[in-house]
């Protein structure tokens, strides 16, 4: 699977808080634990006040959770909705499936798509090469 990985100091000029906020939720998405907001503001180059600002933001709408006891932030439920919703409306199944159904053609072989996670593949689709006419092999 392609890691998305935010980008320090690039925050569109005709938006950079969204650009800031959806940086923020990549990076916490790829961090295995909480973090606080002062590494996530140093590592992202942004602006410490922005940074709570925002995370104020994404915190009220339930993108992030602030965990008082560690004052650090990790992923909000929100954030799993979303990600759950790609899943429900299965655009990379239909964007794959034709490219799938030609290479098992092609090739004769079936063909499969699988995405990384962590250690582990997961099988989204999986294609077989049309049925040959004339290929019954009948003994007399």
């Amino acid at each position: 699977m392609n890691e998305r990985k935010p980008t320090p100091g690039t925050a569109s000029s005709a938006s950079p808080a969204v650009a800031r906020a959806l940086d923020m939720l990549v990076y916490l998405a790829g961090r295995p634990g909480l973090v606080q907001a002062a590494t996530l503001a140093r590592d992202l180059g942004i602006p410490r006040s922005s940074a709570y600002h925002i995370l104020t933001v994404l915190t009220d709408r339930g993108f992030v959770t602030y965990v008082p006891s560690e004052q650090a932030y990790g992923l909000g439920v929100a954030s799993f909705e979303v990600g759950s919703a790609y899943l429900r409306h299965e655009p990379l199944e239909r964007l794959a499936r034709p490219i799938l159904r030609t290479v098992a053609s092609r090739l004769g072989q079936t063909a499969h798509l699988g995405i990384l996670h962590g250690a582990e593949t997961v099988y989204l689709l999986k294609e077989r090469p049309p049925a040959r006419a004339g290929t019954s092999t009948s003994h007399s």
